[in-house]
């Protein structure tokens, strides 16, 4: 997961000539990434084709659905994001009650302050087949262009590239909606699993920088996103 900043926690993390603060509503989790700008050179995106599903109006990829964030989705993720396990690499801990996960879905869904100039995106994420949550997208945009994105999907999903899958989507996603920028992404750099999932979705190794976990010294590896191709001849 990458690296979630529960609540209106924020980190701050200095980029090349700048100081970049990471988004109050992101929770990044023990296999997902944290990100930011993103140079406009690279290699090709592996970009996910779209998949037809029984509720048109919502993206889909071949496997997953992807819903605005609402706050009965914690009534489904609730269990899921209550394993300890899931906050090994992260500094965030599992939800306290499911009143306190759906204020928190409540306060995202509703989208950022309007005096503040940030975009928060939120989705949760749904299995075609099965019909169950397992897990969700989150971006935001803060007032001076820069991007951040997290992820963060429940124990049972793991090892079958939902990640990936849903990562793919979210980069493209994010390239229609914000065009002359791309995200970064932050992942303790013992997560092996997360940062596998940034490389199969586009991101490069930018720089290492400290970090803390639980109170103790970790380090983590900050990615940025190349630009997908163009569409334009």
């Amino acid at each position: 997961m990458t690296r979630f900043v529960p609540g209106n926690a924020q980190q701050e993390v200095v980029l090349p000539d700048a100081q970049v603060k990471q988004p109050p509503n992101l929770t990044f989790n023990a296999d997902v990434p944290h990100a930011g700008l993103c140079p406009r050179s690279g290699p090709p995106v592996n970009l996910v084709r779209w998949a037809p599903h029984q509720d048109s109006r919502m993206p889909s990829t071949c496997r997953l659905i992807f819903e605005p964030l609402r706050e009965n989705h914690a009534d489904e993720l609730y269990e899921g994001f209550s394993d300890q396990a899931t906050y090994r690499f992260i500094p965030g801990r599992p939800p306290m009650s499911i009143e306190a996960m759906r204020r928190e879905y409540s306060e995202f869904s509703g989208g950022a302050p309007a005096s503040s100039g940030e975009t928060w995106l939120n989705w949760a994420v749904r299995e075609s087949v099965s019909g169950s949550l397992v897990g969700k997208l989150q971006a935001t945009q803060y007032s001076d262009g820069l991007l951040w994105v997290g992820y963060m999907f429940i124990p049972s999903a793991a090892g079958r590239g939902l990640g990936t899958e849903a990562m793919q989507w979210l980069v493209v996603e994010l390239a229609s909606r914000f065009p002359c920028n791309a995200p970064l992404a932050a992942v303790d750099i013992r997560n092996g699993k997360s940062i596998g999932v940034l490389q199969k979705s586009g991101f490069k190794l930018l720089r290492t920088e400290a970090a803390e976990n639980h109170g103790e010294p970790s380090e983590d590896f900050i990615f940025q996103c190349p630009a997908p191709p163009s569409s334009e001849p």
